[in-house]
């Protein structure tokens, strides 16, 4: 399991950092229909999406330096217009 998260955060794209931040931090429940199929298996545990997992997320971003695929501006418009709490 360990192997396929590494190679899942190491090979992600911006596009897809963005999509996670979307699907991990947005209100709507439209997001979880329109996020790309190959970033999650939809499931009963779509509706908890933005509660059970955030954190992980989070940790996974900070441990796997996703800031770093990103620009410093992109990112700070993600956090404002999905009101990320910093």
């Amino acid at each position: 399991m360990n192997k396929k998260i590494n190679i899942f955060f190491y090979s992600i794209t911006k596009e897809e950092i963005f999509s996670c931040l979307e699907y991990f931090f947005s209100t709507s429940s439209k997001v979880c229909e329109e996020a790309p199929k190959s970033l999650y298996k939809k499931d009963n545990i779509d509706e908890f999406r933005n509660t059970l997992f955030r954190d992980d997320f989070l940790k996974c971003f900070e441990d796997f330096n996703l800031d770093k695929k990103i620009s410093e501006n992109d990112l700070e418009n993600a956090v404002n217009s999905l009101s990320i709490p910093v």
